[in-house]
């Protein structure tokens, strides 16, 4: 099988910075959704599901494990525009690590 070059045309990184930014936006916006989400939920989530990984999307816990790998492979068979979010139940402040992912499947 022999390689082949794609010729792009000269407007095609207007193209793809237009398209970065609305990924972006989009990004932004559905990260701080699901984590608003994870906060107001946080009292039920310690009391139920602490020191578990729980995965959120469109506000709603769907899934749960004690080990984050797991989850994050499962999650990732959502739809791929589907937003989720992924974070340890524990005392959550600004300072905790938290990773909202997009998507992940290959």
């Amino acid at each position: 099988m022999s390689a082949r070059t794609l010729t792009l045309p000269t407007h095609s990184n207007q193209i793809s910075e237009q398209t970065v930014a609305r990924f972006l936006s989009r990004y932004q916006q559905g990260y701080e959704q699901e984590e608003a989400a994870f906060r107001r939920k946080l009292p039920e989530l310690l009391a139920t599901y602490r020191g578990l990984f729980v995965a959120l999307s469109g506000g709603e816990i769907i899934d749960k494990d004690s080990d984050e790998l797991s989850l994050v492979k499962r999650v990732s068979d959502l739809p791929k525009d589907r937003f989720f979010f992924i974070h340890r139940v524990e005392e959550f402040s600004d300072r905790s690590s938290s990773r909202p992912t997009e998507g992940l499947s290959k």
